[in-house]
């Protein structure tokens, strides 16, 4: 049938064995410390069960189409999973009572589209133009509400955005559709002038507002053999498993930083001229020990699974699910999602409000509350924060994934 039932790393220590039930589906899983995952299929291929001596018992239900309809956890919270006809879903309820409830069709040219999501955080509201494009999102965090828009030109590419505080950005385009020109308040400040890009696409030199120039050079495998700002550049070195063996000052290489890696491509050296920090690793990939200059700290394990125990001589505690609730200098809690919601520790209690996206939009320390803002794609392009009656904001400008501009 050939199914793989046993695989043996490159060290030839770590062994992996794996089982089958009569209809070929996976079932367990041996890792080379002998720890055990199991899994439970049902009739119709779906996962019901999973034991894992790292996250405990989780089990699955579904309806008659297959979506998921239950997950109950090893510190038994269910979550509950309803859908519309369409088998969208519909509303999530966690074991805290907490739940994020998803909206369809509702407004102009939204047939077919998520109109709105609520969750215990507030709640965001989408508008959408006649050939589907998102124009504006309106998020509720804490009972304030903050606009994003979203502009485009004749063929669909985003041409501008208007963040929550009403800075406009602006994006310029050459004719094959690709990002040359970034400018914000009305077009009066440049953040990127030009942008030249490689012949099949990569960025080759990034000219800021500024006049300073981010440059990029690559090789005939498509890595990123140097890059530079201004007067300086870096360069970087690759081994032939395309792992980064080198950064250094293209001027001065002597100054740059080397690492160092064993046959299952684990980071096991970091050195510069005048510091290094070397790893040790078990045979399944665990931290052993970090030497940092002559300084070691170990890394210890429970015998029966793959949690971390103890760093140097600091115990530290897990939940039934594996999430570290004391790490001897803060103690964290979590919501039945598993996210952390909060942390006790030297500057006192801090609290996080996370949304039904899953992205963190508040923070609130002793002395500070910080409000999160983020894209459709998710990157955070503004952060809001308050202390003592004054609120400061500083906002992130990108090119595509890369941030280039932070404004205050």
């Amino acid at each position: 049938m050939s199914r793989r039932i046993r695989s043996t790393d490159a060290t030839n220590t770590g062994i992996t064995l794996y089982g089958y039930d009569g209809a070929n589906q996976l079932t367990q899983v041996t890792d080379a410390r002998m720890v055990v995952t199991s899994y439970v299929i049902d009739g119709l291929g779906n996962l019901s069960q999973t034991t894992s001596a790292d996250s405990g018992v989780t089990n699955s239900t579904y309806d008659d189409a297959g979506n998921l309809t239950s997950i109950t956890d090893a510190k038994q919270q269910k979550t509950t999973y309803k859908y519309d006809a369409l088998n969208r879903p519909t509303l999530i309820t966690y074991a805290d009572g907490a739940t994020v409830a998803y909206q369809y069709d509702q407004g102009a040219n939204a047939i077919g589209c998520l109109s709105r999501i609520t969750d215990a955080s507030g709640s965001i509201n989408y508008s959408y133009d006649l050939q589907g494009h998102v124009t504006a999102e309106i998020r509720i965090i804490g009972g304030v509400t903050s606009t994003t828009g979203y502009r485009y030109d004749a063929a669909g590419r985003l041409s501008g955005m208007t963040y929550p505080s009403g800075r406009t950005i602006d994006y310029g385009r050459d004719a094959a559709g690709r990002v040359t020109q970034i400018n914000t308040g009305g077009g009066t400040v440049s953040v990127v002038s030009q942008v030249l890009y490689q012949p099949f696409g990569p960025v080759q030199s990034i000219t800021l507002g500024n006049g300073r120039t981010i440059t990029r050079g690559y090789d005939l495998d498509g890595r990123v053999t140097s890059f530079g700002l201004a007067a300086q550049t870096m360069s970087v070195n690759y081994d032939a498993a395309s792992r980064i063996t080198g950064i250094a000052d293209a001027s001065n290489t002597a100054s740059g930083m080397s690492y160092g890696y064993d046959v299952l491509d684990r980071l096991t050296n970091a050195i510069s001229p005048t510091a290094g920090i070397s790893y040790a690793y078990d045979t399944v990939g665990n931290r052993l020990q970090k030497n940092n200059n002559g300084s070691k700290t170990a890394y210890t394990y429970a015998a029966t699974s793959n949690r971390l125990t103890k760093k140097g001589t600091q115990a530290i505690s897990s939940d039934a699910t594996g999430s570290i609730t004391n790490n001897g200098s803060a103690t964290f809690n979590y919501d039945a999602r598993g996210r952390m919601i909060s942390a006790n520790t030297a500057i006192g209690l801090v609290q996080y409000t996370i949304n039904g996206l899953g992205q963190r939009v508040r923070k609130v320390t002793p002395t500070t509350t910080t409000v999160f803002h983020y894209d459709l794609s998710g990157k955070l392009i503004a952060e809001v924060t308050t202390a003592a009656g004054m609120s400061t904001t500083q906002e992130y400008v990108y090119l595509g994934d890369l941030p280039l501009a932070a404004f205050k």
